[in-house]
């Protein structure tokens, strides 16, 4: 074979790569990408994973990229291969999650004129990526621009806020080719931008405002220290189980939605300032309680990211927990909100607690309960939109560090990729709470899952259709036929009999007893549990009715 300009050019790029931390390649194999597949091939820094489906490579890039911090090498043929992507794209746009995707691309002479596997791939992903280079077909004249390339791509990639990016390789026949020598690296190549200095000032002015709550959301990227600092203060922490603070204390305020349905407790709780670290939550009681404070709200964005839906945020500012730290470090404690948050917090626990383990049948709370509580400290627990992040969020208490949800877009695709990506970034056991049109959307996961060398459990709630419509208006203003037709989509397939055909280990559980011992000990598989969508609305009312009554019988005492 003679030396080839395109698989060098896809060695330098990776080598730029791995030197800045990239070591994770995920590939939908193709023909039009092989100088990038052969460059693969030879270099030993990266794990390579081999999908089938580019839908489901690029969710395991994208749960790469959430549990290393470091982009995943995404790549594909030319053609619709590139617009499969799109999905986890987006989603890696929105929830700041670095990527690189590579997609193959035919010569420029071969656009335009009906070639197949062609179509237009430039800019193919709008601005949901953080930069797009069109590489040209290569040659050894223009080498000295490759090392440019690949470095710009990952700084773009892994800056503030960080996302994908968009490197579209066009290739000429032969395809196949040995590398020369690479060209040299410059001694400031590895040199990665500093970060900017964070002005604590508006930080330090929060302490000086009465009292405070703290409510930490996706992206606190030290729970800990977030918790020691509301402790010093005497603010109330309300964490939602991405934040990763329940993980460290049992004083952290864990049912907020619950609470703040009693009108009268919701008032008694408001707070002069609310400092926001990371996302918001996902209840929207929650949310809509903080809009209705009128308290300064100063949103901390690790990430970078600004959300702020309800228009409530009076300031964004990017820094970090420990930063928080050092500007809050002179500011007295006032625990007076806390005690009624905790009050009101005890209260909920003490409820919830009794009500969800007094009912012998299976419900989702109490699924949502016993899968955070059985997650080992080390373990990851991937939750699917709709109602299991909601179900966890609202009657779990402990769970483990390491909590994700794809909530940039809330989208229900790709969830099980994502969590087999983690599992192979990371190397720890995760595992997937997910709802059953979820899991179907997402099979082509299951090919292969039994020979990648990770540990993924997956408990599907199976609840015959989309159960989070069930408590929309929509169940209430339209008869069952047309609401069962375009809500609550029910299904007619065989989830373990699904699983099964993938050679996966899979279980179907109707008895709390056997759904404990069977979650105890399935190391990887599906374990199906079968709920009622009708009942489940109702046993999350009278959840939430007993938690409110019990508030309300407390301040009568009072």
């Amino acid at each position: 074979m003679s030396p080839s300009a395109a698989v060098t050019m896809c060695r330098t790029l990776l080598d730029e790569w791995a030197t800045l931390g990239a070591r994770h390649a995920v590939v939908a194999p193709g023909s039009r990408s092989t100088p990038m597949a052969l460059a693969l091939i030879a270099d030993d820094r990266f794990q390579v994973h081999i999908f089938h489906d580019e839908r489901s490579a690029a969710f395991a890039a994208l749960g790469i990229g959430l549990s290393t911090n470091q982009p995943g090498v995404l790549l594909c043929t030319s053609g619709t291969a590139a617009a499969e992507f799109f999905p986890a794209v987006a989603e890696a746009s929105q929830s700041c999650v670095p990527m690189i995707v590579c997609t193959a691309d035919r010569p420029p002479e071969l656009q335009g004129v009906g070639a197949p596997q062609t179509m237009d791939q430039q800019h193919l992903y709008g601005g949901y990526v953080r930069s797009f280079v069109n590489v040209a077909p290569p040659s050894f004249e223009e080498s000295d621009t490759w090392r440019a390339i690949g470095r710009s791509s990952y700084v773009a990639s892994v800056s503030l806020p960080a996302g994908p990016v968009h490197v579209n390789l066009q290739f000429r026949d032969p395809l196949v080719g040995v590398a020369s020598d690479l060209p040299p690296r410059s001694e400031d190549d590895q040199r990665l931008d500093k970060v900017p200095a964070v002005d604590l000032q508006p930080i330090t002015a929060l302490g000086q405002m009465g009292n405070g709550l703290i409510l930490a959301g996706a992206g606190v990227d030290d729970p800990q220290a977030l918790i020691e600092l509301s402790s010093r203060l005497g603010w109330p922490l309300l964490a939602d189980p991405r934040s990763g603070c329940r993980a460290f204390s049992g004083h952290v305020i864990t049912h907020a939605d619950s609470i703040l349905r009693h009108a009268d407790t919701a008032k008694r709780l408001v707070p002069h300032v609310i400092l926001r670290v990371g996302e918001p939550p996902v209840s929207k009681v929650v949310n809509q309680w903080v809009a209705s404070t009128n308290a300064r709200v100063v949103a901390i964005a690790p990430q970078g990211r600004r959300i702020d839906p309800e228009g409530v945020v009076n300031e964004h500012i990017t820094c970090n927990v420990g930063d928080l730290v050092k500007a809050l470090a002179g500011v007295k404690p006032n625990t007076e909100l806390f005690e009624r948050w905790w009050e009101a917090e005890s209260t909920a626990r003490s409820v919830i607690a009794d009500v969800v383990e007094s009912e012998t049948r299976i419900t989702e709370p109490w699924v949502a309960r016993v899968v955070a509580s059985s997650m080992g400290a080390e373990e990851v627990l991937l939750l699917s939109s709709s109602m299991p992040v909601r179900d966890v969020e609202w009657f779990a208490e402990q769970c483990p560090s390491a909590v994700y949800s794809n909530r940039g877009v809330n989208g229900i695709d790709g969830v099980v990729s994502t969590g087999v990506g983690i599992a192979l970034g990371s190397g720890r056991r995760v595992t997937i709470l997910i709802g059953d049109i979820a899991f179907l959307h997402d099979s082509n996961a299951l090919i292969n899952l039994g020979e990648r060398g990770v540990e993924v459990r997956i408990v599907v709630v199976d609840n015959r259709g989309g159960g989070i419509f069930s408590f929309l208006d929509q169940a209430k203003v339209l008869d069952r036929a047309p609401f069962e037709r375009f809500y609550g989509t029910p299904h007619s397939s065989n989830l373990e009999a699904l699983a099964h055909a993938h050679q996966v280990n899979a279980h179907t559980s109707t008895q709390r007893a056997q759904f404990a011992e069977l979650l105890a000990g399935m190391v990887t598989g599906v374990l199906v549990v079968e709920t009622n969508r009708d009942a489940n609305v109702q046993d999350h009312q009278f959840i939430n009715d007993a938690v409110g009554r019990t508030l309300a019988l407390g301040a009568t005492r009072q």
